[in-house]
């Protein structure tokens, strides 16, 4: 896209098929005035305990400005290597990193569940743990 950064890539860090977790993460080299971003693996507490747990989204959808999912965005249930959540994305985010309450990522944005009102990301502890 015009004006925007391009950034050099360093290494292929995991890939897997479409048809299991459906994620390629590769390095890069930031610019020097960037911060990583703080991935984790635990995860936020299913519903079920009671409390409210909120997650964001952050990308770029169809390549516009950075939106971030700040309304609506409750985590609804795990199942395997997949987390749920309401959270009002768009098309083209996927990739996305989901964020916890402190602004932990800990799961990449996967795909829409239109018939649940869903969302989904694949877990960074299933990815972490994948061969």
């Amino acid at each position: 896209l015009p004006g925007r950064p391009k950034l050099p890539l360093r290494n292929l860090i995991f890939t897997s098929p479409r048809t299991d977790l459906d994620v390629t993460l590769l390095e890069i080299d930031p610019a020097a005035d960037l911060e990583p971003l703080e991935v984790t693996l635990y995860s936020p507490a299913a519903p079920d305990s009671g409390e409210v747990q909120r997650v964001y989204v952050v990308g770029h959808p169809q390549g516009r400005e950075m939106e971030v999912t700040l309304y609506d965005n409750s985590l609804a249930e795990y199942e395997g290597c997949y987390v749920r959540y309401r959270s009002p994305t768009q098309e083209g985010m996927s990739g996305s990193p989901v964020f916890n309450r402190r602004w932990q990522s800990f799961a990449i944005h996967h795909r829409a569940l239109p018939k649940r009102q869903l969302n989904e990301g694949v877990l960074f502890q299933a990815i972490h743990a994948a061969p």
